[in-house]
């Protein structure tokens, strides 16, 4: 059975709190609401989360429940479109059903296929003027977000949004900023990769990082590593 929204709501509070008391570093915290969010959302089935913000007019996931949430926000950044990519840039909730059938976002939805996500939910967090974020929920199961599990995600959010200000209150802007450094660090690593790939493979920018996806798949090792070693490679 899942959560009434009363239920959700009183859960939210003291888990939240726990966070901010428990992790007066804002990247722990960060951390933490990611896997509160898969566990909140993920009551009678599976579902990832990643939590993504604007840096430096970059997208960059700041913490993920699992190593697949972080292949599917990095699929999208690569794609440069997908529903949280729209949910971050309208500030309005996005959700597909069914990435098969979704004919919204052509590129993402191609590099997604067969790689075990069907429904993707999308929505905002409100932070500060000049600040952009928002929760990305990934699940195998078509149809798994609806319009309740929608009225949910909106108020999560904004439970999340007030206690993610106060964190970062709390603990500075640094920390965060160190966290997006990070991942604006991995991206250029990955970029870095899919260049090498397109010109020994003389390929196509999409097909080079499918090559990568494929690679990191059969080895077990994250998008970052398998990038991280095609880089290093060349220095020798």
């Amino acid at each position: 059975r899942d959560m009434t929204r009363d239920e959700l709501s009183e859960s939210v509070s003291s888990r939240l709190d726990h966070l901010v008391t428990g992790n007066p570093d804002v990247t722990k915290f960060f951390s933490g609401i990611a896997d509160l969010s898969a566990d909140l959302f993920g009551a009678n089935s599976q579902v990832s989360c990643a939590v993504t913000l604007m840096r430096d007019e970059l997208p960059v996931t700041v913490s993920f429940s699992n190593a697949q949430a972080l292949a599917w926000d990095e699929i999208q950044h690569f794609a440069g479109d997908g529903p949280c990519m729209q949910a971050l840039h309208t500030e309005q909730v996005v959700m597909t059903a069914d990435l098969r059938l979704e004919p919204r976002w052509p590129a993402y939805s191609r590099l997604i296929s067969d790689r075990g996500v069907l429904a993707v939910l999308g929505t905002p967090l409100t932070l500060p003027p000049g600040s952009q974020g928002v929760l990305n929920f990934y699940s195998p199961m078509a149809g798994r977000f609806g319009l309740a599990e929608i009225a949910a995600a909106r108020i999560y959010a904004a439970q999340v949004s007030a206690y993610l200000i106060a964190a970062m209150q709390i603990s500075g802007w640094a920390a965060r900023a160190e966290s997006a450094k990070l991942t604006v660090d991995s991206r250029s690593v990955i970029n870095a990769a899919v260049g090498i790939v397109m010109g020994l493979a003389n390929s196509s920018r999409e097909t080079a990082f499918t090559h990568l996806l494929a690679l990191a798949d059969s080895s077990s090792q994250s998008l970052r590593t398998v990038s991280d070693g095609i880089v290093h490679s060349l220095d020798h």
